[in-house]
């Protein structure tokens, strides 16, 4: 009797201890692919632009000047639940600053002053491409988290990185 009552138990045991397996198995694969997935986006078709898709230009030539980084998109993604935001390289030194590991990013939204960081997951880390030496002319991208959907197509955000203001956006 006692023999069955410990063998019961064992296999108990490893069955919870399966099906936690499973569903951290389908926890991760669900995170790992919000994270990849969000990345993907659209190409722009100059037919469907609309007018403030894009940030003015003095805004983006002050932008390139100071920081060496031109932005080039932001965007929502995951079904809103993140914003995309896409910047190319225009000056390797001037960059570079921007590139450290350490320098912190975020988003501030310009109506209500919210600030939007980027998510540190413990699988794939930071939501964030990192190089170790930034190359001209390439594009990287910052995922930016936006819960409970605050941010909408329109809104202006300023994207700040370290203690620059790399430029004012609007998101799509």
């Amino acid at each position: 009797m006692n023999n069955v009552v410990i063998r019961f138990l064992r296999v108990r045991k490893v069955r919870t201890q399966i099906a936690t397996r499973r569903i951290g198995l389908a926890l991760s694969t669900l995170v790992f692919a919000l994270g990849f997935g969000a990345c993907t986006t659209l190409p722009d078709d100059a037919n469907t632009q609309s007018s403030t898709a894009t940030p003015p230009p003095q805004n983006l030539a002050l932008a390139a000047s100071t920081s060496g980084i031109q932005i080039t998109a932001a965007r929502l993604s995951a079904a809103g639940y993140m914003i995309d935001v896409r910047y190319r390289v225009l000056d390797t030194e001037k960059a570079a600053a921007l590139f450290k590991p350490k320098v912190l990013a975020y988003l501030q939204e310009q109506a209500s002053g919210a600030k939007f960081l980027i998510p540190d997951t413990a699988k794939l880390g930071l939501l964030r491409q990192k190089a170790q030496q930034s190359k001209m002319d390439r594009i990287y991208f910052m995922m930016f988290a936006n819960p409970g959907k605050f941010v909408k197509p329109g809104d202006h955000v300023l994207l700040v990185m370290g203690d620059t203001q790399v430029g004012e956006m609007v998101v799509q």
